[in-house]
């Protein structure tokens, strides 16, 4: 699913949170959406600690084995192609490709 955000819409991960809250809460009938929406962001808030939030692309698993196949691929001279393949940086690329 695609969620396209209006100018005039946020896009940061909390505000989107708390709409998205909002908007379950009405379709399960709860009275008092915008509470329960507020209420989450606060425990958010209150277990991260902090207003920035490193969204992860993929899980650990998933990221090992997307860099055994980056060191499968490269060949030295390809760094570029393989961080652009794999949807790295070249800095991080080269990070992952220096690791073993």
């Amino acid at each position: 699913m695609t969620v396209t955000a209006t100018p005039e819409e946020p896009r940061d991960l909390f505000s989107i949170l708390e709409a998205e809250a909002r908007a379950v809460a009405a379709a399960f009938g709860v009275s008092t959406a915008n509470e329960l929406a507020a209420a989450l962001i606060d425990r958010v808030h209150h277990r991260l600690h902090t207003d920035r939030v490193r969204v992860v692309k993929r899980s650990r698993l998933r990221r090992q084995e997307v860099h055994e196949a980056m060191r499968r691929d490269f060949n030295g001279v390809n760094l570029a192609e393989v961080a652009d393949r794999y949807g790295y940086s070249r800095a991080q690329a080269y990070r992952i490709l220096s690791k073993k």
